[in-house]
This record gives C-alpha cells, sequence and structure tokens, in this order.
C-alpha cells in the first residue's frame, strides 16, 4: 500500500536505523533528504524560515535556531500542515501555552468562555479556572516531564520539534491512509451491562486502547500485550514500551483488531537487534536472520504500528471535538452542581453521571465522550480526587468538600503573598516543634504513655486553616494526578528552619517537601499522633462521625432495652419439626419466622473462635446418618448455626439502617467501630453462646447432607433454636485434630501494660472440659470439612495467602484512641504506649507451611464456605441476594496461559486448597477483582463453579451483606410457606435497593478494608522504631521483577518479610549480578526468573506512610535460597 507521505531521516551520514524503516514502504527507503544540513544551506534557507515562522508565530514563535527549523522543513515535507488560526486564536493559544495547559497539535480546542444559558451555575470558590484540557495536553507526557532528552534523539520514531530548553511534546505526526474527517472513521461504544473504562483488567488484551497515568504525567497507547503484571504497547509516537499494570487507569477494547495489534511486536525478533540493523549485521552467522525475511518482518511490523498510531490520531481528534462539546455544555460547572450538600463532607461523581448531566442518557455509552470528561476531572485535581482502584473499577471521583476548597485557595493565597497569617503560624509552629523534640530527647522510651506537662495558646482561626490544608496533602496520595499545593508545604516548611537539615541528606532518611513533609509537621505539631495511619482521615470513609455515634453509644448505651417487632399473625402458626421444651412454646413470637424454627434440641454447637473476639455469629454441629448402601456411618448432616439479629430487627429500623451506611464492623488497634451498637448485641443475646429466653437461642441454621467424598446430597435452610453450645478457642480444637499443641507464635511487647486494665477475655472451655465425645464430633467435622476442601479443589479451587501480624492495644482508650479532629491548642505526648504485636509462625518448609491457617482456622472457614454455597439453593423467582463473584484468570497472553495455571494447580495442596503465595506470584497468574451481583456467577477461586453461586451469609452481625442476606432468605421461607414477611416500608429488599447495595459493597468496602491495613502497618512501623531488635536476620522474598525507578535512579523490587508479616521494597543502587538475569530489558522477557528468591535483607528506611525500604545484607549473602 503506497503512503501519501515520505518520512525523512535528519541523520543521512549514519546508516539509517530500522525505526526509519517503520514508517515508510520499501520503495521509500532510498528518498533523500530535502532538509539543509550544514551551514551554507542554512544560510540560503533563512529567509524561508524566517517567513514560516512569521506566518505561524504562535505554533513557530519559539524555533528560530538550525535543529528547530530543521525539524520543522522535516515535517514541512511530509505535509505537515498546523492548523489556521486567526489573530484572536493566536492569542489564546499562546496565554493557553504559556500557562502550560496545551501543547503543538494538528488542530485546537479552546474552552468556550461563556456557559449554556440554561446551567448559570455559581463557580467554586475563588476558583481562577477550569482546566478544559486538549488531547494534545493530556497524552504523551508519560515519563516526560521537563525531560524531552528522555526520548531517544537518534529514533525517527519522535522528532523534537524544538531542543534545549523548550519542552513540546511529540508532534502528531500524519501516517496516511485514515483520515479523521472521514465518514468511514471507526466509533467505539460501550459494550452493553459494562461502564466504560472502568472494567478494571477485565478484557484487556491486544487492540485495546489505554491511558497509563503516574503523577501528573500520562501517555496513551494501543496494547500490544500483556505479560504478568505489565503491559506492551504501541505510544503515540510509533514506539513500543513497556509498563506496568498498575499504571493503566483507563481501558477502551476492541479500538484495533487484536490480530492487527499483536503484530506491531515480532516474538522472533529481538527489539533490541530490531531498533539498530547494525547490530543484525553484525551478528554471527549462525544466528543471523535472512536479509528478505527481516525486511518483511520490518514492513509488517512498521504497517502495524502505522495502523495504531492512526488509531491514535483518530481518537485524538475526536477528543478534541469532545472537550469543546464538553465545555460548552458547562463542564466547568460539575463541581457546583455535584458536590455535597454539607460544606463539609465530600462527595462522588463518574464520568458517566457526568457526561448524563450534561448532555443527556443517550451519550452515555460514547466511550470518548466520557475519556474526554475522565481528562477534564483529572485535570482539575484540586476540585476532583481520583483514586487508582476507583478509576480502574468504576472511573470515579471524589469532590473535594466546599470547605476544604476553601481553605486551600485562601492558605494558598496567603503563602503567594507571604502573609501576616503565614508568619504567626510559622512561629508558633515553631515553638511547637521545638518543645516537642526537646520532649521526646529527654522523657524515658520505657514510661508508660501521658501528656506532656506543657501548655501552649490555642490554634487561632487562620492557624487550623493551615492544619486543614496540611491534613488535606496528607491524605491525598496523588500517584495518579498533579499535587497542586506541594508548594504551600515547600513554603512553609522551609520557612519553619528546622526540616532544611533532613531535606538535603544524600541518603535515608531524608525528607521530602511534599505530602510526607506535611505528615511529618502534623505529628511534631501534635495533630496526629506517631502511630496513626493519615488514612484515617479520608473523608470519603466517614470515619469521624462514626467514632462519635460509638463513643455516644458507650457513655449511654440507647439500646440496653430488648427489641420486640411486631407479630405476624395472619396464618396460622405451624408446629416445630421437634418438640420444644413448655418455656420456649409459652414464649412470644419476637419474629415472622419462628412458626417456621426447628428445635436442635441438645445437640452441641461448637463455637470456635479466637479468645479475644467480641461478636461470635458462627457455631457448627455434626449429626451422623447411617447409609444403607454401606457398613456404618458414611454420611453426615453438617449444620451451620447462624446468629439470627432479624429476630429482632427489621430492614427499614433506624438500627438497620445504620448498619447500612457503615456496611461492617471495622476492627481496629486498640478499637472496634461496631455495624450493629454492642449495647443492642448484649440487650437482645444476639451472640452465640449467651443463652437467650428459655434456655435457647434463635440462629438461622444451613444444613448440608454430605458423604464422605464431600458431595452434596440434600440441603435444608431454616430458622432454628440451639439449646447446647460450647465455645472453644482455635488453638484448643487444632491441638485436638493435630495431636499436638501448635507453637506458640512469636510476639513483640513494648510499655508496660497498665495494671488497672486486665485483659478480658470471655469464657471458653479447655482441654479436660472437653470429654470423648466432644473430640470425636471435632474430629468427624475435620473429616467432612476436608472433604469439602479435596471436592472445592477438584472443581478449580485455587488460593493463596500472606500471612500478616496483628497488633493487640493494652493502654487507655483515652490516649490511644484516633485522632480526627484538630485540637483547640497543641497537645504533645511523652513515653511509650503498651501494645503487643503477635508475628507470624517461621516457615520451616514452604513447600507443607499452612500460610497462617490452622487446621482449626481451615475446619470453619470451609463450613462458612459451605454455607455460603447453600445460600443460592433457594429456590424462590423474587430472591435477591448479594451474590460474591469472581471470574477465573484469563489464559491468554493477558494475565498468564494455561501451563502456568497447570504448574500452580500441581504444587496445590489438596488438604487446605492453598499455595505457596511465592509459586503463585512465579506464575504471573491475576486473577480479576471480586465483586457482587443480584444473580449468582462463578467464584473461581472457591472453586464455586455451579449455578448456585456463593453468597456471604455467616457474619450478620458484623456484615450488612450478610444481615440482609438473612432478611432475604426467611423472607422467601415465608412467603414459601403462605406467610407474610418482615415490615418493609423504605422497600430494603426491594430490586433497585438492592442494586444499589450491591454498587456500595464493590465501591466502598474495599476502602474501609484499606484504612484498617494501614493502621495496622502504622502501629507495625511504630513499634519497630522502639525494638531494633526485632529488625536483625530478616529475610526478604522476591514478589516481583526489578524494576529501575528513574527518579531515584535505583533498582526496586517487591519482597515480603516472613518474620514480620510486612511487604517491603528492595532497592539496590546498581544492577547486581545476583539479579540481573531477572530483569526485563524493554520488552524482552527475563532470562532468570528470581521471584521466590529469599535474601537476607536489612530495613533502611520507613518512609511517612510507613512503607519499609530494605537492602541486601551481603554479610549474610551465603543464606539467599529459592523458596517455590
Amino acid at each position: 500500500m503506497a503512503h501519501r507521505h515520505l518520512r525523512v531521516t535528519l541523520f543521512d551520514q549514519h546508516p539509517k536505523p530500522i525505526s526509519h524503516r517503520l514508517h515508510s514502504s520499501p520503495a521509500q527507503l532510498s528518498s533523500a533528504p530535502t532538509t539543509p544540513t550544514n551551514r551554507t544551506q542554512w544560510q540560503s534557507f533563512e529567509p524561508i524560515a524566517q517567513q514560516l515562522i512569521s506566518i505561524h508565530r504562535a505554533f513557530y514563535n519559539r524555533s528560530h535556531h538550525l535543529p528547530s527549523a530543521q525539524r520543522w522543513e522535516a515535517l514541512r515535507a511530509q505535509g505537515y500542515k498546523p492548523a489556521k488560526r486567526s489573530p484572536l486564536e493566536v492569542k489564546w493559544w499562546e496565554e493557553e501555552r504559556r500557562r502550560g495547559r496545551v501543547q503543538p497539535d494538528h488542530q485546537i480546542s479552546r474552552p468556550l468562555l461563556s456557559p449554556r444559558p440554561s446551567r448559570k451555575l455559581k463557580s467554586p470558590p475563588d476558583r481562577k479556572s477550569f482546566t478544559s484540557t486538549t488531547s494534545s495536553s493530556q497524552l504523551n507526557t508519560f515519563g516526560l516531564s521537563r525531560s524531552p532528552s528522555m526520548i531517544r534523539k537518534d529514533s525517527p520514531d519522535v522528532i523534537d520539534l524544538v531542543g534545549g530548553a523548550v519542552d513540546f511534546g511529540s508532534p502528531d505526526l500524519d501516517y496516511g491512509g485514515l483520515d479523521f474527517d472521514s465518514s468511514d472513521s471507526p466509533t467505539w461504544t460501550a459494550s452493553v451491562g459494562q461502564s466504560p473504562g472502568a472494567r478494571g483488567f477485565s478484557g484487556l488484551q491486544a487492540g485495546s486502547f489505554i491511558e497509563l497515568r503516574r503523577t501528573n504525567q500520562s501517555e496513551t497507547g494501543i496494547v500490544v500485550s500483556v505479560i504478568g503484571s505489565e503491559v506492551i504497547y504501541v505510544s503515540r509516537s510509533g514506539e513500543i514500551r513497556l509498563n506496568s499494570l498498575d499504571n493503566v487507569m483507563y481501558i477502551m477494547h476492541h479500538v484495533v483488531e487484536s490480530s492487527a495489534a499483536r503484530k506491531a511486536v515480532d516474538p522472533e525478533v529481538s527489539l533490541e537487534r530490531l531498533a539498530d540493523p547494525t547490530l543484525m549485521a553484525s551478528s554471527s552467522t549462525k544466528s543471523a536472520i535472512d536479509r528478505n525475511l527481516f525486511d518483511q518482518k520490518a514492513t509488517a511490523i512498521a504497517d502495524a504500528r502505522k495502523h495504531c498510531c492512526r488509531t491514535l490520531r483518530v481518537i485524538d481528534a475526536k477528543l478534541d471535538r469532545c472537550h469543546a462539546i464538553l465545555t460548552k455544555a458547562g463542564s466547568y460547572n460539575l463541581y457546583n452542581h455535584f458536590k455535597h450538600a454539607e460544606p463539609g463532607k465530600t462527595a462522588q461523581l463518574s464520568t458517566e453521571e457526568g457526561v448524563r448531566f450534561l448532555l443527556g442518557h443517550q451519550h452515555i455509552s460514547d466511550e470518548i465522550m466520557l475519556f474526554a470528561l475522565h481528562q477534564q476531572l483529572m485535570a482539575n485535581s484540586d476540585m476532583f480526587i481520583a483514586n487508582a482502584r476507583e478509576m480502574r473499577d468504576q472511573s470515579a471521583f471524589s469532590l473535594q468538600s466546599e470547605e476544604t476548597l476553601e481553605a486551600l485557595y485562601t492558605v494558598r493565597e496567603w503563602v503567594a503573598r507571604d502573609s501576616m497569617e503565614l508568619k504567626l503560624f510559622v512561629d508558633k509552629a515553631r515553638r511547637v516543634i521545638e518543645s516537642n523534640q526537646s520532649l521526646q530527647k529527654s522523657s524515658g522510651a520505657s514510661l508508660p504513655l501521658r501528656l506532656a506537662p506543657v501548655s501552649f495558646a490555642s490554634w487561632t482561626p487562620s492557624d487550623l486553616l493551615f492544619i486543614k490544608v496540611f491534613r488535606t496533602i496528607a491524605i491525598t496520595q496523588r500517584m495518579i494526578q498533579d499535587q497542586p499545593l506541594n508548594t504551600v508545604v515547600a513554603a512553609v516548611l522551609k520557612k519553619i528552619e528546622l526540616y532544611d537539615e533532613r531535606a538535603m541528606l544524600k541518603t535515608w532518611p531524608v525528607l521530602t517537601f511534599d505530602r510526607f513533609g506535611a505528615i511529618v509537621l502534623l505529628r511534631d505539631i501534635g495533630v496526629l499522633p506517631a502511630w496513626q495511619s493519615v488514612g484515617l482521615w479520608d473523608p470519603s470513609l466517614d470515619l469521624k462521625s462514626r467514632y462519635r455515634a460509638y463513643l455516644t453509644n458507650k457513655a449511654n448505651p440507647a439500646h440496653s432495652k430488648p427489641l420486640r417487632t411486631i407479630p405476624i399473625t395472619s396464618s396460622p402458626a405451624h408446629h416445630h419439626p421437634k418438640k420444644r421444651s413448655a418455656t420456649k412454646r409459652d414464649s412470644p413470637i419476637l419474629d415472622p419466622a419462628d412458626v417456621l424454627r426447628h428445635d436442635f434440641g441438645d445437640m452441641p454447637v461448637y463455637i470456635i473462635d479466637d479468645p479475644n473476639a467480641e461478636e461470635l455469629d458462627d457455631g457448627v454441629s455434626i449429626e451422623l446418618v447411617e447409609d444403607s448402601a454401606h457398613s456404618g456411618p458414611q454420611l453426615a448432616w453438617i449444620h451451620v448455626h447462624i446468629a439470627d439479629p432479624t429476630t429482632c430487627l427489621h430492614p427499614s429500623h433506624p438500627i438497620a439502617l445504620e448498619a447500612r451506611r457503615y456496611l461492617e464492623t471495622l476492627y481496629l488497634p486498640g478499637f472496634t467501630l461496631p455495624m450493629l451498637p454492642p449495647g443492642f448485641i448484649q440487650a437482645n443475646k444476639l451472640s452465640l453462646g449467651v443463652d437467650g429466653e428459655g434456655g435457647g437461642q434463635r440462629t438461622l441454621t444451613f444444613s448440608a447432607l454430605l458423604d464422605q467424598t464431600g458431595n452434596i446430597l440434600d440441603h435444608k435452610i431454616r430458622p432454628g433454636f440451639i439449646n447446647c453450645t460450647k465455645q472453644v478457642i482455635y488453638d484448643l480444637v487444632t491441638t485436638i485434630l493435630d495431636g499436638q499443641a501448635s507453637p506458640p507464635a512469636p510476639t513483640l511487647t513494648i510499655g508496660q501494660p497498665s495494671a488497672s486494665k486486665p485483659t478480658e477475655n470471655r469464657p471458653t472451655l479447655t482441654l479436660d472440659q472437653l470429654d470423648d465425645d466432644d473430640r470425636t464430633r471435632l474430629k468427624q467435622l475435620a473429616t467432612f470439612a476436608a472433604a469439602l476442601t479435596r471436592r472445592r479443589v477438584n472443581d478449580g479451587a485455587l488460593g493463596w495467602n500472606l500471612p500478616t501480624p496483628s497488633v493487640s492495644v493494652h493502654d487507655s482508650p483515652g490516649l490511644i484512641h484516633p485522632r480526627f479532629s484538630i485540637p483547640a491548642s497543641p497537645k504533645l505526648l511523652v513515653g511509650t504506649p503498651a501494645v503487643t504485636i503477635r508475628l507470624p509462625g517461621p516457615i520451616v518448609d514452604h513447600r507443607t507451611h499452612r500460610w497462617g491457617l490452622s487446621s482449626a482456622q481451615q475446619l470453619v472457614s470451609e463450613f462458612m464456605i459451605l454455607a455460603g454455597r447453600l445460600a443460592g439453593r433457594v429456590l424462590e423467582p423474587d430472591l435477591l441476594l448479594p451474590f460474591r463473584t469472581q471470574p477465573p484468570p484469563e489464559l491468554n497472553d493477558v494475565t498468564g496461559n494455561a501451563e502456568a495455571l497447570a504448574m500452580v494447580r500441581k504444587q496445590l495442596s489438596p488438604d487446605t486448597g492453598l499455595v505457596s503465595p511465592f509459586v503463585f506470584q512465579r506464575a504471573r497468574i491475576k486473577f480479576l477483582p471480586a465483586s457482587h451481583a443480584l444473580q449468582p456467577h462463578p467464584h473461581a477461586p472457591l472453586g464455586v463453579e455451579d449455578r448456585f453461586g456463593y453468597c456471604k451469609v455467616t457474619s450478620p452481625l458484623r456484615r450488612y451483606s450478610d444481615l440482609v442476606a438473612h432478611w432475604q432468605l426467611k423472607s422467601a421461607l415465608l412467603r414459601a410457606s403462605g406467610r407474610v414477611g418482615y415490615p418493609d416500608p423504605q422497600a430494603i429488599l426491594s430490586q433497585a435497593r438492592m442494586q444499589e447495595l450491591v454498587g456500595r459493597l464493590d465501591r466502598e468496602t474495599k476502602a474501609v478494608q484499606i484504612a484498617g491495613r494501614k493502621l495496622q502497618r502504622s502501629w507495625m512501623s511504630y513499634v519497630l522504631s522502639r525494638a531494633p531488635a526485632a529488625l536483625k536476620k530478616l529475610r526478604g522474598v522476591v514478589c516481583s521483577e526489578p524494576v529501575l525507578v528513574r527518579f531515584t535512579n535505583m533498582w526496586s523490587m517487591k519482597v515480603y518479610i516472613p518474620e514480620l508479616g510486612l511487604k517491603a521494597s528492595l532497592v539496590a543502587r546498581e544492577r547486581e549480578d545476583w539479579f540481573a538475569g531477572g530483569t526485563r530489558v524493554g520488552a524482552e522477557p527475563a532470562t532468570e526468573d528470581i521471584v521466590g528468591l529469599c535474601v537476607p535483607v536489612k530495613v533502611v528506611y520507613v518512609n511517612e506512610d510507613d512503607h519499609f525500604v530494605v537492602e541486601l545484607e551481603r554479610e549474610r549473602i551465603g543464606e539467599m535460597k529459592m523458596m517455590v
């Protein structure tokens, strides 16, 4: 196919690199250059160049030197024509370029200055402008911020318009063949039932369009292939690049045919050799590729890359038009429309909601329009905050609270004019910091935690604004957006003059004047305790109001009186399958489902949990059944009894609505934020093991008839009464099942626990208190649990687990409680809190290690999975359950291959269904994120592949989704028996409200869990900094390939430290021999795989975000070994 324009090289004195061939047909390779290459030619060309510069001054007004003019002439020779502009357009273009908002491109898109008359909304507080960014300013900046030299200058794939200090991006090259204005240009719409750009990595394959982001840098490309956790793609300049999947923020599928995109890289041709044919010529005869074959491969690769580049240009052109449409529709007023009604709270906005509001419902399937709005919201990072996970999974933004936005703009103005408010805050902060540093040096680390005997003047309103801004900066971890207020941090810290020495260190710990500097300042002035994570301040979690409600309920229990629901008497009561005692029979009906309850009589129910568990919501029992086809008992009914709070709580009750707002109990070191009020649980005796009225407790029981191979032969779901409960702890059951006590877990303790606060554990049975029948039943339970596990493994179950530490805080809650509010005056703490960390057990043999799952935990876990599988077997057409689903890994070049999965399954333990996490990491298999749906779907990691699905139902006291599942299941049972269900005036169980709940479960629960893990890690960092002995003799197991971090010019790889149960970054200043073979070069695979290699390490740095950095401990290099 002939092409319209010739590719002109500026380096004709050297052999033409193969990348020159990638944009030319074979007939064009011999074309002579038309660009002046010496001073004589330049002198004759100068008048023409000056004339061109004069005509196109807005585009070329900096191109007054020879290299730039040469590049312009090369573009002109290819037919590159800039858009013509009026004087008004020229003036606007110069202003936008001066502000850094746009870059040279083939056409412009400018924001319209007046909104539509129908959308006259006030602008945000003191907001100067809304950046309606063109595609050209967003794209091709990934990794190129202020560094044009990072692009290979000897590659004609990228033509640098200007040189030296001028920093323009790469131009749009005309590859011909497909014009963006033609009627045949492609369009992209979202697939039915899928949210454009918000599907995680699901379906990511060759031919997909991706946007990659890191801080304020972005780039787009067409995917060629995905290998493990890395993506290979064609950039707009035609280069093949390699990047991490973690940097992929937006995806549009099927933009280019997969077969065509894969041709952009030939796996049989080394990319390093492809970049320079002189390497091919110098190779040995044995390994040399036939010249004709090489030409064919080069032509095929060139055609594929040109096709990808043309497609990207089409998308760019459409994006420019979409930006203009969105701006005209009033995209700059999205903040005012979607901000929270309360000034102090944040809100949520997805790109679909924004496009629907601006343009109507008919445009939400236009992926280009959605992506354009995504870019505009990304560019305005002061108002719209992006989270990496939210971007991939939901394409959603958090809207900064109006109160915080006002503070941001006010403080920025104070810093800009060096106001008196800034000087007063700096003086007061300096005095507090100096006092704090002096107190920490003089007070003994072994002394108990206490308030420092110092006092300071109260913070003024202007001081509080500064602190609020620093809190906002500390919270916002902008890995994919620009941080517009880092200059505020730098200005304040420099004026305080106490951090300059740390900031200028050449080695760790160096302080950076960004969000890390903000965290340090907040700790030093007593706003943020040393052990508290800033993640608790995330306004989207709303933990402040939840913690306040928790303290109120604790101080004055409002739900101490047992609740009663209204009895439903419209249908006659049925008799219970078993005769109940007179005490229970004479008791009043509390629950509409009481008429269906089965009395389990004196059957022992074993409640197995940790000794300090607060909410006991599950127990198990076994009932052996004779099998007439075999001698002896071969079958058993396994009963999973779950606490039933729905007995005294209907879906629209205020307590239930509060639980719906929280979604789940949050367990944090030192305190717990319960979903249901503790007083309500205690007053109504809902926790299992606490006798209810008449000596029994109500449950919702899931029963399965199992054979010895784990087949489910029959099942029953029914409300029940249990009367004989036995509480035992995991360690005791493990001792019975394994025949020996589990080795004690290593612990690490600092501080002295308060003598006035004894440890309170619930009463549990000891080994001597269990008779032979109890031990026999527990072993029988373990036998059937093992059969279920083997059955699931045969059905495809695959799991892995990295053991983590647990933190217990023994000090007074008043001192270690989280600080959500800014104190009226500085409050400084001295001394050490009493904390104990339970560390993971040592890995003696990675092939037989249980990875933090004991025999007792395996037993309980298996029966909880069984109950979740039985929930979907209720055959009721109106049943709506929040099913949990997770698809299997895609066995292609996206997430791995069938051979890798088969290799992993060979090392899978049939007893636990777990594989070594390092084997799993080494295989580069990626499971897509789990999600919720109202219809049953497979759950691949659990091996649930039947039509009934899996729904969590075993923790209704601490998970709202389980509570809702109980209401739905019991309502279905009542309907099946001709009875009326639960009163639900707010339609909580309706289709619409259930769909709303499913969306929230996917969006919100993960964020709360991450906040809990951050606080756990903060405590670990605090304790380990005061217990240096625990940091000796550490090992790190490599979990990723080495990556060269350009910012630090150091190699980094992820490792897991078994002795601490923590993840860390292993860094090396040079490419060392021990991991050199495992380093990927370009897009070439590594020659060796170091994932799973265990190396001796030492901790060298813990940053302000509590992330551990380790280095190789060379004195112990002989301890290096593989752990797979």
